[in-house]
Parts: structure tokens; C-alpha cells; sequence
């Protein structure tokens, strides 16, 4: 209720400063002078100016709860400062629509993993919530990128294949990295291209949930 009545209240004022109330949005006028929610969204042609209507005025806004998700996940070490440099980071990064939808989904913990399966209707390939490549333990970000020891051969497989054909030795020791990437260096960075081609090379063939698909 606390969100629609923010999102009520910016629209509100997009309205009022048009002259207009919410009864013209439901005016039977057709052409230039039609002023309902379709008019809106034609005008609003660019992401920003969603930003505009829907983001607060003033005021400080607390902090992403899916960031205190990934602290008691273990990344203890991940302070306001860092996540600030991980959504800037994304922010500017220049990739498939795909793969940085998905590093969105990352940082927030949402992507659409086994775990969620046991939340479903019967599905037809079954509702296991075991990782589609160990099928040992659940299905989650932290176990699928850091913790499976399937796709732990294919992070060393796939550092040994980039060290020797770029000479850049990338680490597998930090958890952090193989979730988010790097967060002091643009996306464009060699290790951060790493990181972000094996991560995305383990989600996109994890419903073939076979070690074969994932050698280089």
C-alpha cells in the first residue's frame, strides 16, 4: 500500500501539472487531445522520464534489502560503498539485453533457479529444486557460480583457456567476483568480461544439466 500510494501521488503531481486530474485520464477523447494512459506512455518514451515520474523527490531512500540478502549469504564484506560501484558498474554496462537482465537478476538473488521450482504447479520435467548440474544441493546463485563442484571445473577450465589466450590470470579464490564481477573496474575490463562470459555460459546451459555442454 506504501508503494501504490507513492506511485499515486507522483502521478498525481504529472497530472496536476498538465492542469489535468485522474477523471481525464478516462475522457472519451480520441486524437492529440486524448489525455488517458496510453497518451502517458507514448509521451514517456524514455526510460529516464519513468524515473522521473516514479522516483521520490527528497530525501534519503534506505538501502536494497536484496543487498542484506547477499550479507547474511556470507559476502560480509560487501559494504554500501561496494554495491554503489556494482549498480554503477551495471549501469554502464554495454551487453546482450539477455546477459545483463540476468546479472540485474544476480544482484538481486532472483534469478529463475530450481530453488523456486518446489513453489509450482506439477511441472512437466518434474518440481526438484537440486542444481541441474550436481543435483546435489539446492539450486541457488551462491551454490550454482561458487559452490558446485561441477561448475567449479568449468571456472578452472575456463580460467586456464583465458590465461592463455588474453595473459590475464583471473582469481577464483573470492566469491564475490564470480557473482557480481569486479567492482573497482569498468565492465569492459578483461577480468570482468571473464567473469561475466563463464557466469553466463553456466545459466544458459543449465537446462541441459550436462558437464559436456559446459566444456569450452
Amino acid at each position: 500500500m506504501s508503494t501504490w500510494n507513492q506511485i499515486a501521488e507522483k502521478i498525481t503531481t504529472q497530472l496536476t501539472s498538465k492542469g489535468l486530474t485522474w477523471y481525464s485520464i478516462i475522457r472519451p477523447v480520441t486524437g492529440p487531445h486524448h489525455e488517458g494512459w496510453s497518451r502517458m506512455v507514448s509521451e514517456t518514451w524514455k526510460a529516464k522520464k519513468f524515473y522521473l515520474l516514479l522516483s521520490a523527490a527528497n530525501g534519503s531512500q534506505a538501502r536494497n534489502i536484496n543487498e542484506r540478502f547477499w550479507t547474511s549469504e556470507g559476502l560480509t564484506t560487501y559494504s554500501d560503498i561496494r554495491w554503489d560501484s556494482l549498480w554503477k558498474n551495471h549501469s554502464r554496462l554495454r551487453c546482450n539485453l539477455r546477459v545483463k537482465f540476468e546479472e540485474w537478476r544476480v544482484l538481486w538473488g532472483r534469478q529463475e533457479l530450481n530453488h523456486y521450482k518446489d513453489k509450482y504447479a506439477p511441472l512437466p520435467g518434474g518440481n526438484s529444486v537440486a542444481c541441474s548440474y550436481c543435483h546435489n544441493e539446492i539450486e541457488t546463485e551462491k551454490h550454482l557460480y561458487v559452490e558446485c563442484e561441477v561448475t567449479g571445473e568449468f571456472w578452472q577450465s575456463a580460467k586456464y583457456w583465458f590465461s592463455q589466450v588474453f595473459r590475464v590470470n583471473p582469481t577464483l579464490a573470492l566469491k564475490g567476483p564470480r557473482l557480481f564481477g569486479l567492482e573497482k573496474e569498468q565492465p569492459s575490463d578483461l577480468l570482468n568480461i571473464f567473469y561475466r562470459c563463464a557466469s553466463t555460459t553456466i545459466e544458459v546451459k543449465r537446462p541441459s544439466q550436462a558437464w559436456s555442454s559446459l566444456q569450452i
